[in-house]
């Protein structure tokens, strides 16, 4: 009996039903087969649940909603700039190519001025277009944010703000920061600069996010 066990195992194991076989644990619709859970349609297979088009994969639902594309520019040098009018920040533009004409462009800022002036306000413009800033009817410059002159003529005032854009293109667009002051203004530096100063950095981040 010992002997028959033996030969119908080893019969068994090259079946069509047996280890080898094509249900078979490396059968084709085994463990690892096609269709196992190590084959092409399996859990980690190319469409299973970790695979690219799984439910984790690239395509999958863990796709959706991210990020796919992020660009940065940023400033640690002192900038002087005069008053009375929109000025491009040396340093602070960016640009970024969709992969979608539906992406959506996160856009944040942070930059820092100093100096003796009334106000300040900032805004990014994408390309020729300014995007959106307070319809306010006595705003006086318009911005998508502002700041006071610093307290202490040793500190910066720092402005910021995030915006979600809809560009609606797949060609390279370019985002640049304005800054407005009544009055000379510097950008990174307060007014006054010795031992007991605290000037600042500035930045531009945009970030593509699929949806």
């Amino acid at each position: 009996m010992a002997y028959i066990g033996r030969a119908v195992g080893k019969q068994w194991a090259a079946g069509s039903d047996g280890d080898d076989g094509a249900t078979g644990s490396t059968g084709a619709t085994g463990a690892a087969g096609a269709d196992g859970d190590d084959g092409a349609t399996g859990a980690t297979g190319s469409t299973g649940a970790t695979g690219a088009t799984g439910a984790a994969g690239a395509a999958g639902a863990a796709g959706a909603n991210g990020i796919v594309n992020i660009a940065q520019a940023y400033t640690t040098s002192a900038g002087s700039y005069s008053d009375d009018a929109w000025r491009d920040i040396s340093g602070l533009t960016v640009s970024i190519t969709p992969t979608s004409t539906s992406s959506k462009i996160l856009v944040s800022f942070t930059v820092a001025v100093g100096g003796y002036f009334a106000y300040a306000a900032a805004r990014v413009v994408r390309d020729s277009t300014t995007l959106p800033v307070s319809s306010e009817s006595d705003n006086g410059v318009g911005g998508m944010t502002g700041c006071s002159q610093p307290g202490n003529v040793r500190a910066t005032a720092g402005m910021s703000f995030t915006y979600l854009d809809s560009p609606s293109t797949t060609s390279s667009v370019t985002y640049k920061l304005q800054v407005y002051a009544k009055n000379d203004f510097f950008i990174n530096r307060p007014y006054a600069t010795n031992t007991y100063a605290h000037p600042g950095m500035s930045n531009i981040i945009i970030q593509e996010i699929v949806t």
